[in-house]
C-alpha cells in the first residue's frame, strides 16, 4: 500500500451490477467495486483496493458515492481522473478527485449520508425510466406522508425498519432530514411526474431507506395511518413496517465529511 490517499466522488447506474461490494466470485453481474479496482489498478500499474462510503445493493444507483484508496504512484490527480474515464464503462463516472490526509476513510470519516427514493406517478410510466424509478401510477397524499415522516426525525432504534436479523447488532440511528416533494420534468418528448423522498442521517441499516419509503408509500395511499410510525419504532418488529421497495428507485445522493479532510 502506498502513502498517497486518494478520494473520489463517483456516480453510477446500478442497473446491471450486483451491487457495490466486491463478490467472492464475480459472475455475469459484476460488483461496482471490482470494476473500479480493475480500472484503477490498470491505470496506475499497481494493485489497488478501494473503500466505499457504503454498500449499495444490487440495482441501486449513486449520484455521489465517496471512495478512497491508497497508492504509491506519483501520477497527477487530474491525469488519474482522465485515464479512469477512458477505462471505466459508460455507466460509471468519476465526478471529483483529490488527495486527502492519510487518516481519511470514506466510511468511518462520514458524518452524514443522503439517500433519495424516486417514484414516478405518471398515469402511463415511461419505458425509458423503468430502471431508474419505481412506477406507482397514482397520486399520493403528500401531507400525510410528511406528517408520518416527522415521527422518524431524531435518534431512534430503527430495527423495525431494517432487514437486519442479528439481534446483537446496533440498530440505533439518527435521521436529520426527511422531505417529500413533487417534481415535473420533460424527457423523451413527454411530461414526467415524480414524487421524491430525501432522507439524511448519520447512517442507515440494511434496507432501511427502502423500507421507510415503502411504509411512507402506504401512508400516502391511505393503507395505513401516519401514527403507525410510532408503533413500528416502539415494537421494533420488521413485519409491522411497510414493504421493501425495489432497488431501481433508490440513489445514494451525497456523503458529507468534516470540512478538513
Amino acid at each position: 500500500m502506498g502513502n498517497r490517499n486518494i478520494k473520489m466522488i463517483i456516480a453510477y447506474d446500478g442497473s446491471r451490477y450486483a451491487g457495490w461490494q466486491r463478490l467472492k466470485e464475480e459472475g455475469s453481474k459484476r460488483s461496482i467495486q471490482a470494476v473500479m479496482e480493475e480500472a484503477i489498478s490498470l491505470s496506475l500499474k499497481e494493485e489497488i483496493k478501494i473503500t466505499g462510503s457504503g454498500r449499495t445493493d444490487k440495482g441501486v444507483h449513486a449520484l455521489g458515492q465517496a471512495v478512497n484508496f491508497f497508492c504509491a504512484c506519483q501520477t497527477g490527480i487530474e491525469d488519474i481522473k482522465e485515464e479512469l474515464q477512458k477505462l471505466l464503462p459508460d455507466d460509471i463516472a468519476v465526478l471529483e478527485i483529490e488527495e486527502v490526509s492519510a487518516d481519511f476513510h470514506s466510511r468511518k470519516s462520514a458524518i452524514s449520508k443522503t439517500y433519495e427514493y424516486r417514484f414516478e406517478t405518471s398515469e402511463v410510466p415511461s419505458v425509458f425510466l423503468r430502471k431508474q424509478v419505481y412506477s406507482i401510477q397514482k397520486e399520493l397524499d403528500i401531507k400525510e406522508m410528511e406528517r408520518a415522516a416527522g415521527w422518524l426525525l431524531g435518534t431512534h432504534d430503527f430495527r423495525g425498519f431494517s432487514s437486519e436479523k442479528r439481534e446483537e447488532y446496533n440498530t440505533i440511528r439518527r435521521i436529520d432530514r426527511l422531505t417529500v416533494f413533487e417534481t415535473v420534468t420533460t424527457r423523451h418528448q413527454r411530461e414526467i411526474k415524480e414524487l421524491r423522498l430525501l432522507i439524511t442521517g448519520s447512517g442507515f441499516l440494511y434496507n432501511m431507506v427502502r423500507i421507510i419509503a415503502g411504509t411512507l408509500l402506504e401512508v400516502g395511499e391511505h393503507k395505513r395511518a401516519a401514527e403507525d410510525i410510532k408503533k413500528i419504532l416502539t415494537d421494533k418488529k420488521r413485519e409491522a413496517a411497510g414493504m421493501t421497495l425495489p432497488p431501481e428507485g433508490l440513489y445514494l445522493k451525497e456523503v458529507v465529511y468534516k470540512s478538513s479532510i
